[in-house]
């Protein structure tokens, strides 16, 4: 594949090219080569790179193919539970939290964290890859 060819005006936080009324530059480089998006329509990049303004590497799809493109080339780590930083609990509190049979109450003070979390690990809305 060609190099990329990287947008070198304002970017926006995730890194693509901006340009004013914030269109993203790669997009305006698809319409400028090959014409209007179709409504409901994303462009994609085959390289990854959100500065990338290189036409051969963009593709249209849709916001679900945008999200498979993702998952297949493993972009999509999920870091929820104990694989989020700012984590309170660990694998061994989530497994020991479902096999106490205390109140949400006790447990949150015991824990440290609300009794909400303690409901929603009961319940395998949070830490849900934890196992049992």
């Amino acid at each position: 594949m060609e190099p990329c060819i990287l947008w070198t005006g304002s970017r926006n936080a995730d890194g693509y090219g901006t340009m004013s009324r914030n269109r993203k530059a790669h997009r305006v480089a698809w319409e400028h080569e090959r014409g209007p998006i179709p409504a409901g329509m994303s462009v994609l990049h085959r390289c990854d790179t959100p500065a990338c303004v290189n036409v051969a590497h963009l593709f249209l799809g849709t916001q679900a193919d945008n999200m498979a493109d993702m998952m297949a080339k493993g972009r999509g780590a999920r870091h929820d539970g104990v694989h989020n930083g700012q984590a309170k609990l660990s694998a061994e509190d989530v497994r020991a939290i479902r096999a106490d049979t205390r109140g949400a109450f006790a447990l949150a003070r015991a824990y440290d964290v609300a009794p909400v979390t303690i409901w929603r690990v009961k319940t395998g809305r949070a830490y849900a890859r934890v196992g049992r």
